[in-house]
């Protein structure tokens, strides 16, 4: 008896775009092409007010930042496969700058660094003490290939004092850039434990 092969149907988006959705468009794109009138915004806009605090001061879990993660990934993204433009990456580059910028702290990025911090043999005595690696618990070990950079825990350049430095990987050290209270607190605790082990061992030793 013939086995009757059962061809899956793919579904494209209705917007004409030819992305395979699971749905009826790709997210974003049930309005692709069409403009709202001015009077229409408005109306909207109205409608809306005081109703997008209802998540003012609260946190989402993390399992709804994961789920909100998924279905926003691949191409259910609505920038997903889109390249934007040299003139568009410049104006959002412009728009940016300065006080604009969401990192703005200012313009502490300009201070010069420590005196210290301009010999090699300072910054590897640093790596060595952290055994070469990235001190990122979470890191996904892309110290394994990417440069190891020293990150200022207090994010004062000019406290070079070894419990204020930590080593950690290009990407790592990146995302210490935002949240900054959060990673200031994280990087203390592991510097402030690593310390009381070196103390055992040089008591033993």
């Amino acid at each position: 008896m013939e086995r009757k092969r059962i061809h899956k149907r793919i579904k494209l988006c209705g917007c004409g775009c030819g992305k395979p959705v699971n749905d009826k468009f790709v997210r974003g794109h049930n309005w692709r092409g069409k403009k709202r009138s001015e009077e229409n915004r408005k109306r909207i806009s109205e409608s809306l007010k005081g109703k997008l605090s209802w998540m003012k001061g609260k946190k989402h879990t993390r399992g709804a930042i994961e789920k909100m993660s998924k279905a926003m990934s691949g191409i259910n993204h609505p920038n997903f496969g889109k390249k934007r433009s040299k003139e568009t990456r410049t104006k959002i580059a412009i728009s940016l700058q300065g006080e604009n910028h969401p990192n703005w702290r200012g313009g502490i990025s300009c201070e010069p660094y420590c005196f210290a911090w301009s010999s090699k043999e300072f910054k590897d005595f640093i790596k060595e003490r952290d055994g070469w690696k990235c001190q990122n618990p979470g890191c996904n070990h892309c110290s394994d290939h990417l440069p190891l950079l020293i990150h200022h825990i207090n994010y004062n350049k000019k406290d070079c004092e070894p419990n204020n430095l930590i080593t950690l990987c290009r990407s790592c050290n990146g995302k210490a850039n935002t949240n900054r209270d959060y990673w200031k607190n994280f990087y203390n605790k592991i510097v402030a434990v690593a310390g009381v082990y070196s103390e055992k061992e040089t008591s033993h030793t």
